[in-house]
């Protein structure tokens, strides 16, 4: 596989970047978020819960992939929500999103 098509870590960044880009460009959420969870889900956790991580919470660390997409992990009482999203030139796509129970060893690593 090639290096620029993989979700593996290549560097850490800093929360103020992520902030920059937050505050300079609109947020969508593309419909690959949305396959994995059902349409009544969709409206509440996806809007209430995902952009109020985005917009409310520090996360506990941000990565950016190989593929040039940010890994962001942020901690709840119960588990850490991995966010995955894509920096464009004038919007921030969430692509994905998933539930852990800790930091996957990939990042750890890193």
């Amino acid at each position: 596989m090639r290096d620029d098509f993989t979700t593996r870590p290549i560097e850490e960044l800093d929360y103020l970047e992520l902030k920059h880009h937050l505050m300079t460009k609109r947020l969508e959420l593309s419909a690959h978020a949305l396959d994995h969870i059902c349409h009544q889900q969709r409206k509440l956790f996806i809007e209430e819960e995902l952009t109020g991580f985005i917009y409310r919470q520090k996360p506990r660390k941000i990565y950016r992939q190989a593929n040039g997409r940010l890994s962001i992990h942020y901690r709840t009482k119960k588990y850490i929500v991995e966010i995955i999203i894509a920096v464009e030139k004038d919007k921030i796509v969430v692509v994905s999103f998933m539930n852990n129970h800790e930091i996957p060893r990939k990042w750890q690593r890193h």
